[in-house]
């Protein structure tokens, strides 16, 4: 099998993940329509998700951060507003079939600026390898939901453990510049899933412990995770939402849960629109001000 015909390969089976996964959240929606209330919404619930979009829209700077001390660390630095312009315009791209166009993106703009295309090709592994460690560090909360022997007690230990070495690593790399780009990565995960426990507790959920908070908090990062990983799938779309249902299915009653992952992908999808549209505004602010 031939490195193309094995790429469209796992292209289409993450596809078809994909469309599985929308399936099935389509038989969610059927099978709890008459317990999931929207009707019932109000200004103050709407506020409160605007509020969520916006602080997941500034999130998008930690990942900015990222990309543009991973530049430095390979030795071509940019400056930040060039690197912001460039992660705004292509992060829509990952909502195109095939979840790498925003990479693809990247790569078109920056040898448009003289960067070899190894060097944004590492880049792009180094933004992948960080968020993977970061969102994976999550995983012991969602053991005990396949493994009984397991407490809960026991994965929030594990949890914090493996964020509190990962976090210290990371801190400590030489030199300062990938330090700080996997950091920016480090804090992008770590505020969308706190972002995804207030998108819960919007969704009619209660969060009444730590232990709560980090199981919440882990199953969507680890949910995302998969969605990233999952090629062909947009944005994961289908894949993470059901992955969240399947993780936080004892966690509190499906109707609540399903309105969660709902409510996180529209949160995600409008966060990253806003980012786009700042920077676009900012854009031409900084283009009246040079001239």
């Amino acid at each position: 099998m031939s490195k193309i015909s094995r790429a469209q390969w796992l292209n289409r089976v993450g596809q078809i993940l994909g469309l599985l996964g929308v399936l099935f959240l389509a038989y969610k929606l059927f099978q709890y329509q008459s317990e999931l209330d929207f009707q019932n919404w109000g200004i103050a619930n709407t506020a409160a998700l605007l509020g969520l979009c916006l602080l997941y829209g500034l999130a998008n700077l930690s990942l900015t951060a990222g990309w543009h001390f991973s530049l430095k660390y390979l030795e071509y630095p940019q400056e930040f507003k060039w690197t912001l312009n460039v992660y705004a315009v292509t992060q829509l791209g990952k909502y195109l079939p095939g979840n790498i166009f925003q990479f693809a993106g990247r790569q078109a703009m920056g040898a448009a600026v003289g960067i070899p295309q190894k060097k944004l090709a590492l880049s792009s592994l180094i933004e992948v390898f960080f968020l993977t460690l970061a969102a994976a560090s999550y995983a012991p909360t969602v053991l005990p939901t396949y493994f009984a022997w397991i407490s809960r007690e026991v994965s929030l230990l594990l949890c914090l453990l493996t964020i509190s070495i990962g976090l210290i690593v990371t801190a400590l790399l030489k030199p300062a510049a990938l330090s700080k780009s996997g950091l920016g990565y480090w804090t992008q995960v770590l505020t969308s899933s706190s972002i995804f426990v207030g998108v819960y507790l919007l969704a009619g959920g209660t969060v009444s412990s730590w232990d709560q908070f980090f199981v919440i908090a882990g199953g969507f990062s680890v949910a995302w995770l998969i969605g990233l990983l999952t090629p062909g799938a947009p944005a994961g779309l289908g894949v993470r939402e059901a992955a969240i249902v399947l993780f936080l299915a004892e966690v509190a009653p499906a109707p609540i849960v399903l309105k969660a992952a709902l409510l996180g992908r529209l949160v995600t999808t409008i966060g990253d629109l806003l980012f786009y549209l700042a920077n676009r505004v900012a854009q031409k602010q900084l283009a009246l001000k040079s001239h």
